[in-house]
């Protein structure tokens, strides 16, 4: 029994057209945009799987991004967005689309969009063994705005005799589907992908999903069976978790192995995932990892709410002569470390709520409560007086520039690597943060050349990943 059950449908390509044409009618008409304020949060992966006649590299690509980074038109009776999403695949100098898909929201209120939602898509293709680049290119329909993701895509022949497995695909969500109705479905599973290949507070349990092909399938012998054992790795290669899994029959020469691991007890980092198959019939082995990431927004705050706050009357009021409009500003720099549940909270205060909230802001963050000097709060105001002093370009104020956002979230870096424009390629410069997460890089350029160095690419987890960013934002053309 062989698993190369796949679904090689990409949808009715009538019914994209339609709901591209219904969209664009809509856009002709004045209605008023809302846009969530956030980032679109591209994220593609892909896995690659053996074919039944092994000519070929069965792959998926998937796809993820946040919904509430879309923006919405809003109509008498709802709210709607729309977003292109479109694959290419380069072999040298060739490239060919692989896949177009137009993908429609409606809602009734904006309320409804949470922080978590997300929409995922998957190409499924068969590409012939090589070097490939792969290019993903999200598009809003309404804003007009896109955000492209790059990746290497190097497909070597799967062996046809000695024990090897698939890449190991990451999902947000596994469920029995005994017959195969979408892209999504394989082996009897409906398996959703997990694109950003990140987890944390409220999505602790890895998913996972592999193949593994060229069992030595004896049937009616008791050696006719394999092992697996699971490990997840720190950046130092440390064992963070170990699993052995049980003896498994082999269900012929190939298998399916799907599982979840509960993350909650490691700490924001990155990781690396490692599924190891032994072949009880000769011992043979073969091994598949995957890299992901875990962010806790709780593990970088100073946990000081079990400790009596000072009251808000010991410690001067600098806002109690402020007018709102003054207030919102001030709120406005502050904001890059704020909650999502504050930055909601305030919107709704009149003055005297926010001066309030103002003060209890601060104290919360206070390292030191019983102290007069709130560590925290100077900490950040000394970066701020900084971002506006050195990163301030024509009539953008410092502090709404990417290197301060950067700055005022993640502190002074270790390191920056400054490189100045060139005959080739644009300034840019490298922020490198050796003891955050086990390591973080941020890359920005000079895309203008007017001395606004924009966030272009960076391997943390909650940041715009663009691997091929030199060439595409840094060159000159």
């Amino acid at each position: 029994m062989n698993y190369y059950l796949r679904n090689m449908s990409i949808g009715n390509k009538m019914k994209k057209m339609i709901v591209f044409v219904v969209l664009w009618s809509i856009l002709t008409i004045p209605l008023t945009l809302f846009s969530q304020g956030k980032k679109l949060d591209f994220k593609t992966d892909f896995a690659r799987f053996k074919t039944e006649d092994n000519k070929d590299i069965y792959v998926e690509i998937y796809y993820s991004f946040l919904r509430e980074g879309l923006t919405y038109l809003h109509t008498n009776e709802s709210f709607q967005a729309g977003c292109l999403l479109q694959t290419y695949i380069q072999k040298g100098k060739k490239a060919m689309r692989v896949d177009s898909l137009v993908i429609t929201d409606t809602v009734q209120s904006l309320e409804e969009i949470s922080a978590t939602q997300k929409f995922t898509e998957q190409t499924n293709i068969e590409l012939a063994p090589g070097e490939y680049k792969l290019f993903s290119r999200l598009t809003d329909l309404v804003s007009k705005k896109s955000v492209v993701d790059s990746q290497s895509l190097k497909l070597a022949p799967f062996s046809g005799e000695k024990l090897t497995m698939s890449d190991i695909q990451l999902a947000a969500r596994i469920a029995r589907q005994a017959k195969a109705e979408n892209k999504f479905d394989k082996s009897g599973l409906r398996v959703m992908p997990n694109a950003s290949l990140a987890y944390g507070t409220g999505f602790s349990h890895l998913l996972y999903y592999a193949e593994i092909y060229n069992l030595k399938f004896r049937p009616n012998e008791k050696a006719s069976t394999f092992r697996t054992s699971y490990i997840i790795k720190d950046p130092n290669g440390n064992i963070v978790k170990q699993v052995e899994g049980a003896v498994r029959q082999k269900p012929g020469n190939s298998a399916v192995i799907n599982g979840s691991f509960d993350l909650t007890d490691l700490v924001s980092g990155f990781y690396t995932f490692s599924i190891e198959v032994i072949d009880d019939a000769d011992g043979s082995k073969a091994i598949s990892s995957k890299n992901f990431s875990i962010y806790k927004p709780e593990d970088f705050i100073v946990k000081t709410t079990s400790k009596p706050l000072p009251k808000v009357e010991v410690r001067v009021n600098e806002f109690k002569d402020m007018d709102e409009k003054s207030l919102d500003a001030y709120f406005d720099k502050v904001k890059y470390i704020a909650l999502k549940d504050e930055k909601k909270i305030f919107k709704k205060l009149d003055r005297n709520g926010k001066i309030n909230f103002l003060l209890e802001f601060w104290a919360r963050r206070d390292p030191e409560p019983l102290t007069k000097v709130n560590e925290r709060k100077e900490q950040y105001l000394q970066l701020l007086r900084y971002a506006d002093e050195k990163f301030a370009t024509g009539k953008k104020a410092g502090w709404k520039t990417d290197r301060a956002r950067v700055l005022l979230v993640y502190g002074r870096p270790d390191e920056i690597e400054r490189f100045p424009s060139d005959n080739s390629y644009k300034a840019y410069q490298v922020w490198h943060y050796y003891n955050l997460l086990g390591g973080v890089n941020f890359y920005f350029v000079d895309f203008r050349q007017v001395g606004d160095f924009i966030l272009v690419h960076s391997n943390h987890p909650d940041e715009v990943h663009q691997e091929d960013w030199r060439d595409m934002y840094a060159r000159l053309r």
